[in-house]
């Protein structure tokens, strides 16, 4: 009992020093990076057509409507055998996509405009390459950047879902990869600064953090 009891008590606090240290360093992103307006201000000497097209292709898969798609197909497959996961899936996104326009009506950040490289979308072959975003008037400012709160916090549920089968390792470090290269691709493309996108995934950890602790209380979740 003694040991089931210190193994609870260790799982609660990993989850809470993880929510808490993730609430931290997004505090502290909103006074910005030294760096922020260097790197977008010569991120335009390393863009390609070709990686333009690479870019706007994965900046897709952190659009506001593509991670409610996929999540809401996800959390209905799941639904006949993983209610509590499903339940999960869908309250992260929700909780992450709400928190992050709260956020930014408090930072007032403004958007990036540094170049005008082949902006809003990429015109490659006269196809638009990356989607754009739902017209909201009050989605005016970039901290924290919504396409990598977003897909983390999609790619976070996809990861515990993967967490409790044989193919953990693959398809975690395949979720951090694909997060990685989706949050990139925002400051590649010239849509925001790296403080956004950090602040992005610090938001979506410290959503998925919390919420883990929620349904670990309720014993919904393990």
């Amino acid at each position: 009992m003694r040991t089931e009891m210190s193994r609870r008590a260790s799982f609660h606090n990993r989850w809470f020093a993880s929510a808490l240290g993730s609430v931290c360093v997004l505090c502290l992103l909103t006074l910005g990076l030294p760096f922020d307006h260097p790197l977008a201000a010569s991120i335009v000497d390393y863009q390609t057509p070709t990686g333009v097209v690479l870019a706007s292709l994965l900046t897709n898969i952190g659009n506001p409507i593509s991670v409610l798609i996929v999540g809401t197909i996800v959390a209905i497959l799941l639904l006949k055998n993983h209610r509590a996961l499903a339940l999960f899936m869908v309250l992260n996104i929700l909780l992450v996509s709400g928190m992050n326009e709260g956020i930014k009506q408090v930072v007032h950040r403004p958007v990036i405009r540094i170049h005008q490289f082949l902006q809003p979308t990429a015109q490659v072959f006269n196809t638009p390459l990356a989607l754009p975003s739902p017209s909201l008037p009050r989605t005016v400012y970039s901290f924290p950047s919504g396409h990598a709160a977003g897909s983390a916090a999609l790619l976070l549920g996809i990861g515990l879902l993967g967490w409790s089968t044989r193919w953990r390792w693959p398809v975690a470090c395949g979720c951090c990869a694909l997060a990685l290269l989706v949050g990139l691709s925002r400051v590649y493309l010239d849509f925001h600064y790296l403080s956004d996108v950090l602040g992005g995934w610090a938001l979506a950890l410290a959503c998925f953090s919390f919420l883990r602790l929620c349904f670990a209380a309720r014993r919904l979740l393990r």
